[in-house]
C-alpha cells in the first residue's frame, strides 16, 4: 500500500511519517494561475442519463459493459461505469435513451 499525502504547511510530523511520498498543497499550485482567460466559449450540448438494474452479478464487468455497450452503440449510448448490478449509460437525447431501452427491455 502506499500512502500519498497532500497537506497544509502546519501538518503534524507524525502524519507526514506515515505517508510514502508527501507533498504541501500551496507548492503544488503555486505556479497555478488564479483567474485564467477564456480563450473559447463551447457550447456544451444536454445529455440524458439512464440506469440500468438487475444486472448479473455472476459475470464480469467487462462481460456486461461489452454487452450493454453492443445494446446501446448503434443508439448513440456510451457506457459510463457498471458496478456490481447497476450501470449507468449516456445518450446524447432522450429519444436516443428511449429508443435503446426499446432494445434492451427484458
Amino acid at each position: 500500500m502506499e500512502v500519498i499525502l497532500v497537506h497544509k504547511q502546519n501538518t503534524s510530523s507524525a502524519l507526514i511519517a506515515c505517508a510514502s511520498n508527501h507533498y504541501d498543497y500551496n507548492e503544488l499550485i503555486a505556479h497555478v494561475p488564479r483567474n485564467p482567460k477564456v480563450s473559447q466559449i463551447v457550447e456544451v450540448q444536454p445529455t440524458c442519463e439512464m440506469e440500468v438494474i438487475n444486472l448479473p452479478i455472476n459475470q464480469p464487468p467487462e462481460r456486461v459493459s461489452r454487452r450493454l455497450r453492443r445494446l446501446s452503440d448503434n443508439c448513440g449510448g456510451k457506457v459510463v461505469r457498471v458496478t456490481a448490478s447497476t450501470a449507468m449509460l449516456r445518450f446524447p437525447t432522450p429519444d436516443h435513451a428511449s429508443r435503446a431501452l426499446k432494445r434492451m427491455d427484458g
